[in-house]
């Protein structure tokens, strides 16, 4: 067990100001509590990343912080600071469920006994829910992360209960944090939120892990039939599942089976491993895509593509998109939201429609069929200033939020300290807390 730091500049003093009314006032005196991270699932993708390094980074910075999730791996809690609490939580799961309700009556149960000065969601499920929970429980500052947003790009019905659930939960939103300003944009235009409430901050990650990665030797990574080809490698990273489409890239790439100088290594693991292996047997693609499993040295990898691709439509700005940049790697991608702050297309990226998987396919070969634009383009990537997305400066823009926020509900400019409690406030083992 460790007693948490006596103080930090991460969570604002929100006592209610003369302006104020009753009710803020009443939430006002624990305000100096704990923050309370709330996410669907614990996983390896990127908005579990943004998540992990937030947490750890307030830690650092003095915050007594709490992680709650619902599926989760255990590689990724091992990585949390021993002086973040980890919760567990079954209840709460990502697709709709009769635990829905039992999962909200177990946040406000856990709410209640922590007391949090502030309760910051991740992801859709996990905003919903954690949002209604910490309004029941008054809690003072309740901040929405923007990772995705599922109203876009879905269909009309999938728009309307999406867009509906979230303008429900909007009048009891204090702060939206977006990792792209395109994210932020879409948000306002759709009635979520004013303005004033939104926030961009760039996703943080250990920049110089990727602009100084060591390259791999691939004859290493590829099967015995691959080695010493010299193929043009293109690279996928991420969780394995339907959401990130890459079983409809795999289906667009079948009509160059026939070519014998690229290749594509998917990183990942997930429930779409083996219907992706099934789909690359039927296609007769076996000797051209490869299903490498997790990889714990993502970097090297990245910087050993010669191509890295993104295929899915409906995200936020990818963290792999900002990674492949760093590590001075041409991208293949659809036209995300908010992807221009980091790849344009002939500079350092070939950029398709969102869904037109034939286009995105098209520009990989046509990066295979030109290495000179593919040098051109690393060197372009190289000069791309990508230092807003280092983790320090993450940590120091969502705090901005979380004061931004408190002032504007308050009335007060805040001062900084926090309270910790002298219980255990410890794990980040595979083990839940109690609660």
């Amino acid at each position: 067990m460790t007693s948490g730091p006596a103080s930090t500049s991460i969570l604002p003093s929100v006592e209610a100001s003369d302006s104020g009314n009753a009710g803020q006032a009443s939430d006002a005196p624990r305000a100096q509590g704990c923050i309370v991270h709330i996410i669907t699932r614990f996983i390896r993708g990127g908005a579990d990343e943004n998540t992990l390094f937030t947490c750890n980074g307030q830690v650092g910075e003095g915050a007594e912080v709490h992680l709650v999730t619902g599926e989760y791996h255990p590689a990724m809690v091992a990585k949390l600071h021993p002086g973040v609490t980890w919760h567990h939580l079954p209840s709460l799961v990502r697709d709709p469920s009769p635990s829905d309700v039992r999962c909200v009556v177990d946040l406000v149960r856990l709410l209640r006994r922590l007391q949090p000065a502030v309760v910051h969601t991740h992801e859709s499920k996990a905003g919903i829910l954690g949002r209604i929970a910490a309004r029941l429980v008054r809690v003072p500052i309740i901040v929405h992360g923007v990772h995705i947003l599922p109203f876009v790009n879905v269909s009309p019905v999938k728009r309307a209960l999406y867009l509906g659930m979230e303008k429900a939960v909007a009048p009891f939103t204090d702060s939206y944090v977006s990792v792209s300003e395109e994210m932020q944009r879409l948000c306002i235009v759709n009635g979520l939120g004013r303005r004033e409430d939104h926030s961009w901050v760039p996703s943080g990650m250990p920049i110089d892990s990727y602009r100084h990665a060591e390259k791999l030797d691939f004859d290493a990574v590829l099967p015995a039939t691959l080695k010493g080809q010299g193929r043009t490698v293109g690279l996928i990273a991420g969780h394995l599942e339907k959401r990130k489409q890459i079983g409809e890239l795999v289906d667009a790439l079948a009509g160059y089976r026939e070519r014998a100088d690229w290749v594509l290594l998917i990183a990942g693991e997930g429930p779409e491993h083996s219907a992706l292996q099934a789909k690359i047997e039927r296609h007769g693609l076996a000797g051209h895509v490869v299903l490498l499993g997790y990889r714990s040295d993502l970097p090297s990898l990245l910087a050993s593509a010669d191509v890295v691709i993104h295929a899915a439509g409906n995200e936020g700005l990818p963290r792999v998109v900002v990674q492949a940049t760093l590590a001075g790697r041409p991208v293949v991608t659809p036209a995300l939201p908010g992807i221009d702050r980091v790849v344009a297309h002939e500079r350092n990226a070939l950029i398709s429609p969102i869904d037109d998987f034939d286009r995105l396919a098209a520009n990989f070969i046509a990066l295979v069929d030109d290495a000179e634009m593919r040098t051109r383009m690393s060197a372009e990537a190289r000069k791309v200033d990508l230092s807003p997305w280092s983790i320090e400066t993450m940590v120091t823009r969502i705090a901005d939020a979380y004061r931004r926020a408190a002032v504007r509900k308050f009335g007060t400019s805040a001062a900084l300290a926090s309270s910790h409690s002298p219980e255990d406030h410890s794990t980040g083992s595979a083990e839940p807390a109690a609660g």
